[in-house]
């Protein structure tokens, strides 16, 4: 059975900056220097603690991970064989999840935004049916249902978000979402809050031993 934890947060704006800089390394420091947003530099230093709280407490004692950039830019795990690991952050949200398998996460909560018009570029007619059928105060959480499991599967994927997000749809008719078409290769889990939606993906054949913890951001 394929392992897969998944911390995440929900950002206290009363928490000072620091309190979570302190924290992290002299290299996630010297990359933290490229931004400039402030909710930027927050999220990131979040997402880096949540990663370090999920290796310590996953992998065994002896292992030795390090962070390391892809070809591509993507964030991988490397000094620990057969471990996967995807972080997503916005609007106060932040989440990391490590897996035995190729894996990816993202977390959203409500904000303005077009959905009706990404709807109608990124979804399959099958989407967009389902949409349709919704109440209208409930869209906008419908809409991130699907956004948020088409960002998990395309980060498991290993693939660019552009280019991909129409090239896969979902079917969330049934208890739980499944992939249309061949989706024997990839395991969903998503949870459905009143403020946010949570979505994940694992690249694997096998079932999956999901472990999801919500933490205080005054306990990173």
């Amino acid at each position: 059975m394929i392992q897969a934890h998944i911390l995440w947060l929900r950002d206290d704006p009363a928490l000072p900056l620091e309190r979570f800089l302190s924290g992290l390394s002299a290299a996630d420091l010297s990359e933290l220097k490229h931004f400039r947003d402030p909710s930027r530099i927050r999220s990131f230093a979040q997402s880096r603690l949540l990663l370090q709280r999920l290796l310590a407490s996953s992998l065994p004692p002896h292992a030795t991970p390090m962070l390391e950039r892809t070809v591509s830019g993507r964030l991988a795990l490397a000094g620990v064989h057969g471990w996967h690991i995807s972080l997503s952050h916005g609007s106060g949200l932040v989440a990391a999840m490590l897996s035995e398998a190729g894996c990816g996460i993202d977390i959203e909560g409500p904000r303005k935004m077009a959905w009706q018009k990404i709807a109608n570029r990124y979804f399959s007619a099958g989407e967009q049916n389902w949409l349709a059928q919704q109440e209208a105060k409930a869209g906008p959480q419908a809409f991130l249902r699907l956004w948020t499991l088409k960002e998990a599967a395309v980060k498991a994927m290993g693939k660019g978000l552009a280019n991909h997000m129409a090239s896969m749809a979902f079917d969330l008719s049934g208890k739980h979402p499944q992939r249309t078409g061949d989706s024997a290769d990839m395991a969903l889990r998503q949870e459905i809050r009143e403020d946010h939606v949570l979505a994940a993906a694992v690249m694997t054949q096998e079932p999956v031993n999901w472990h999801i913890e919500c933490l205080p951001a005054d306990q990173l």
